[in-house]
Parts: C-alpha cells; sequence; structure tokens
C-alpha cells in the first residue's frame, strides 16, 4: 500500500455553513472511516495521518488549537477531540429554530434546499420529518408559482419536488428560447426603413418595393409594418414633441419655439407599482411583477445632480442619489466595469420610462455588499439588492435607491414643524374685529 497512490477524498469545509456543521462532520467521517476500510488500513499510526491529511487546511488550523488530540498514533483520541469541536451538544428547541430559519437562497435549487433542509430537521427529533420539510419549502421557497401551486393543491413532500423540478426546467428552456428571440430582433432592427410623406409631412401607407405591394409604412417609426418584431420606436422620445413611442420622421406635432426656447432640466423618478395579474398569467408566463420603475429624462444643460461613488468587488462606480427611487438601478455600462465578477440571476422586475407602457430592458439582477465613503467615515452594506438594464440613450446613468442611500447616511429626513403664520396671530391679537359680521374702514396695519 505504501507504493501504491492514496485515492482522492474532498476536505472537509468548516465555515461553509455554521448551522450544519456537525452533522456535515459527522457525514465526512463516516466516509473517512469506509474508505479506511476499503483501503485495508488497520495501522492508528496511518489512520491519524491520513484523517489529518484528508481533512484539509482548514481542520489542521483547528488541530493545532486543540488542547488535547492525544499522541501519533493515538486515532481515536484525535477524532474525539475534533466531534467536540464540530459537533457540539446542542438542544433540540435550538435545532428546531436553526431549521425554521432555513430559507431557500437566491440562485439555489429546490432540490440543493430540499437537502440542506435534511440535514438539519435529522436534528430536531420531529414525529414526521418530510411533512416539516415540505412546509418549510412552501413557506420559504424563492419561487411564488410553487408556493401557490402547493398551497391549491395541498402537495405531499415528493409531489411537490416533482413539481419543482420540472418547473426549474421549463424556465430554464424558456429563458434560452427568449434569448435567441431576442437576438433575432435586434438583428431585425438594424435594416434601413424607406419612407414617403406627403405635402404635410404626414408618412402614407405605400408599399416599399413592387414585389412587396401588401406593405405599409408604421405610423410609429416610419418602416415596413407589420414588423416581424416589436417597433424600434417603441420606448423611444423625439426630444421636440416629448412624447414617447416614434421616431422624429414621423412626428405629427407642429414645432412650439416657444417651449424649445425654455431652460431644460433634467428630471428623474423612480416609483413602487405591483403588478395585478392574475394567478393564471403568472403561470403561463412565469413573471412576477414586484416593482414598477417609471424614468423621465430631459437632457440638461445647467442641472447638477448628488451623486456618490459606491465601490462594489473593489471597482468605484458613481451612483446618482434619486431620493424617489425604490430600487437601485445600474446601467450595463457601470455592470461591464465589474469584469465579470459579478453573476447576474433572471429578474421579475419591469423597469418603465416615466408615463410609458412600454418597458426598458432589463439584464438581470445581482445581490452584492457595497462600500461607500461617507462624512463620518467609510459605510459598508451587505446583500443589496442592483437591477441592470440595458445601455439607453435615454437612461445612461445608475440610480442609487432612497432606502440605500439613507442607510448609508447619505441623505436625512428632516420634520420641520412650522410656527404660527401672520393670519393666525392677527386673528389672535384682533380677535373682536373678527367676530360677527361687518368690515373695517380707513384702518391699516403694518406687520412686519
Amino acid at each position: 500500500m505504501a507504493s501504491e497512490s492514496i485515492p482522492h477524498y474532498e476536505p472537509f469545509q468548516v465555515h461553509e455553513e455554521p448551522s450544519t456543521c456537525g452533522k456535515r462532520w459527522e457525514e465526512w467521517l463516516e466516509g473517512f472511516q469506509i474508505m479506511m476500510i476499503a483501503c485495508d488500513i488497520t495501522s492508528t499510526k496511518r489512520q491519524r495521518a491520513l484523517l489529518i491529511h484528508y481533512a484539509g487546511k482548514e481542520v489542521r488550523r483547528e488541530i493545532k488549537a486543540l488542547p488535547d488530540t492525544g499522541e501519533e498514533d493515538d486515532v481515536k483520541k484525535l477524532i474525539e477531540a475534533l466531534n467536540k469541536r464540530f459537533a457540539p451538544k446542542r438542544t433540540k428547541a435550538y435545532e428546531k429554530h436553526v431549521f425554521r430559519q432555513a430559507k431557500q437562497k437566491y440562485g439555489e435549487s429546490t432540490d440543493q434546499y430540499h437537502a440542506r433542509l435534511q440535514l438539519l430537521v435529522a436534528n430536531c427529533n420531529y414525529a414526521n420529518p418530510d411533512e416539516e420539510v415540505c412546509t418549510q419549502i412552501i413557506e420559504h421557497c424563492t419561487s411564488q408559482r410553487l408556493r401557490r401551486r402547493a398551497l391549491r393543491e395541498d402537495m405531499k413532500l415528493e409531489d411537490l419536488l416533482n413539481f419543482a423540478r420540472t418547473m426549474e426546467v421549463s424556465e430554464s428552456h424558456a429563458a434560452d428560447i427568449e434569448g435567441n428571440m431576442h437576438a433575432s430582433t435586434v438583428n431585425a432592427i438594424s435594416r434601413g426603413f424607406k419612407s414617403k410623406h406627403n405635402k404635410r409631412g404626414k408618412p402614407k401607407r405605400v408599399a416599399v418595393n413592387e414585389s412587396r405591394s401588401t406593405s405599409r409604412l408604421c405610423y410609429f417609426c416610419g418602416g415596413d409594418y407589420p414588423h416581424d418584431g416589436p417597433c424600434p420606436a417603441k420606448c423611444k422620445k423625439y426630444k421636440s414633441c416629448g412624447k414617447d413611442g416614434h421616431f422624429a420622421k414621423v412626428c405629427r406635432s407642429k414645432p412650439n419655439k416657444e417651449r424649445d426656447r425654455k431652460p431644460k432640466r433634467s428630471i428623474r423618478r423612480v416609483d413602487a407599482d405591483t403588478d395585478s395579474s392574475s394567478e393564471s398569467s403568472q403561470e403561463t408566463d412565469q413573471v412576477t411583477y414586484v416593482f414598477g420603475i417609471r424614468t423621465e429624462t430631459i437632457h440638461a444643460t445647467k442641472a447638477k445632480f448628488q451623486t456618490a461613488d459606491i465601490t462594489i468587488h473593489g471597482k468605484e462606480i458613481k451612483f446618482l442619489i434619486d431620493t424617489g427611487a425604490a430600487i437601485n438601478i445600474m446601467d450595463e455600462s457601470d455592470f461591464e466595469k465589474l469584469n465579470g465578477k459579478v453573476k447576474l440571476r433572471r429578474t421579475y422586475t419591469k423597469v418603465f420610462p416615466y408615463k410609458s407602457q412600454y418597458p426598458i430592458e432589463t439584464l438581470g439582477e445581482f445581490r452584492t455588499d457595497i462600500k461607500c465613503k461617507t462624512n463620518n467615515g467609510r459605510k459598508s452594506l451587505s446583500n443589496i439588492l442592483v437591477h441592470v438594464v440595458k445601455r439607453n440613450g435615454n437612461f445612461g446613468e445608475s440610480l442609487l435607491s432612497f432606502q440605500t442611500a439613507e442607510d448609508l447616511g447619505l441623505v436625512q429626513i428632516i420634520k420641520q414643524v412650522g410656527g404660527q403664520t401672520v393670519t393666525d396671530k392677527l386673528v389672535s391679537e384682533y380677535n373682536d374685529l373678527f367676530t360677527g359680521l361687518g368690515k373695517m374702514t380707513d384702518f391699516h396695519k403694518s406687520y412686519t
């Protein structure tokens, strides 16, 4: 055996999940002991050496800190010391508390969440562990569709897991198909358009060429109608008239010179809005509307806005502080500065330009830790949700929500109670003159 190579065995991860450390250690130690039997290693000195080797550097640091681990040939003493370190005695009440606090993580599949719950429930001594695990998944899973389906049909654990697997696979396939459809739409938009106008400058519904005699022109973009995909003018704003959804060449609004002479300012607003779509539509489209974000941008000439330099994964990104924003928004160009250090996940949030029914295209969302230098020193926040939107000419800045800005100490709400008004003072001083009917003549009072 000395001349043979030792088999591979994964090291024990001490800090992977503190709440399941004891259970994971028991499973790891059981696998190690099985390997020793399979390899016919009976020498206690060699077993101890292999245990220290396979356990990994994290465990080796723990062994150095333990007071009594026995002699170099005493593997039993070492195992007892490690058991006390990684699997201390805990009460059933605390084990149940840890189990009830376990929630599904973002990006964690239902099967992974179920496996983690099974490790935790083993220490709780429940009469029906599967029922408790099923209840925990229904209450704390990240999928609203799965929760509604389980509550409607009163699913058992096995049925719940089967439906979750089917749902996750179908969502993955749908995302791939929708991604391909989006790529073809982008290619279609790059085509050139021909348009003809009458004497009044309005577009005519005429054929583009002889071979397509049934083709008409779109009133919004001036191109061929019907489109192969969404209209290219969708979500676009024509600066002269200030209206959404059309290009300049088909604009019917009369020019307003007086309006054009007015100073332009930039107005940005982010509102929270909850979609009231039915459960059936959510199950069909697999979309959940969380917020409705509306943004209106008019190019500024002299306006100045407060910004903050936010550090994300070592990169400093400038955010515009928007006290009306309900969520944090990052522009695609700023997201590219992270150089792939952040992995996007699918988002169900729809971002709308202000007073528009067409959403801005979102690329996804991610959670991260952020840091910011404030007047009171450097402050950091963890697990902050950031939505990433597609690069757009009308939307080129990243927005920092009010809640995040307040948590960082960048903004502060000051509630000021005004004093007695001038009218109140006059009525109080000359109360007799304000009683009954009549009027005052030849009297003037100067109040400063």
